[in-house]
């Protein structure tokens, strides 16, 4: 979108050229968040991960 520019205060250089923007939100202590994740840790805990996720 023309016009729309974002003012990046604090930018990292990572290896030769490239740059990274580290303006992100910090989603640690997010509700939405805390409760997908502990979903997601009881799903696992109840069924275990795919074989094709795993390296043996």
């Amino acid at each position: 979108m023309a016009g729309n520019k974002k003012n990046h205060k604090k930018i990292s250089k990572v290896k030769g050229k490239q740059l990274m923007a580290l303006d992100v939100r910090d989603y640690r202590n997010d509700p939405f968040v805390v409760k997908k994740l502990e979903s997601a840790k009881k799903l696992i805990e109840k069924y275990g991960l795919p074989k094709e996720l795993l390296n043996d």
